[in-house]
């Protein structure tokens, strides 16, 4: 649940929200938060 917050798959997660045009988002901390963002699911709205 957490693959991409602070481990090897950071860097992976970070550069997918650039090339996104995301980096601004500092909520997604996960690459499933990533994942649901690129699918149309906002993270920010389930909370």
């Amino acid at each position: 649940m957490e693959r991409g917050w602070n481990d090897e798959v950071t860097p992976i997660r970070l550069r997918r929200l650039q090339e996104a045009g995301l980096e601004h988002r500092t909520d997604i901390l996960t690459m499933f938060d990533f994942i649901d963002l690129d699918e149309g699911r906002d993270p920010a709205l389930k909370k």
